[in-house]
């Protein structure tokens, strides 16, 4: 009874290997046969962007907005990278702060130049003037 009972074990056994294995086999056709179907998709939409990109490059407006684009980001991964030109960017932006809240007092040195220079000016025009107010009080 073992003996047979054994025997048959292994008859039902290797079928089932037969049946997983079938099973395996179509799952991996189908699997294939899919992602091959999607990788065809997945290359058409590829295709349809880059076409999109070359029709976006050929337009004027697209060329200055992708110019735009790739100034600012080689500008932002600079700064970001380049100690250097991060401390100059730095610089510049403090010298602008100052200059814009009047803390650097060129403002003040200018007018007191233009104060020298405008007070022989006004100087010099007050003859002529007067010279015309006389001549028209004179008439």
């Amino acid at each position: 009874m073992e003996l047979v009972l054994c025997g048959h074990t292994k008859s039902v056994g290797g079928q089932i290997g037969k049946g997983l294995s079938w099973t395996a086999k179509i799952a991996y056709k189908g699997a294939s046969k899919a992602f091959s179907v999607l990788a065809g998709g997945i290359k058409l939409v590829g295709k349809s962007f880059l076409s999109l990109g070359k029709l976006m490059l050929t337009n004027p407006i697209g060329l200055v907005v992708t110019a735009v684009v790739a100034l600012g980001v080689a500008l932002y991964e600079a700064y970001k990278h380049i100690k250097p030109f991060r401390d100059a960017v730095n610089g510049m932006g403090t010298a602008m702060k100052k200059l814009f809240t009047g803390k650097f007092g060129w403002e003040n040195q200018l007018v007191r130049n233009l104060q020298v220079l405008g007070l022989p000016l006004v100087n010099g025009a007050k003859a002529p003037v007067s010279l015309f107010l006389s001549i028209k009080l004179k008439y």
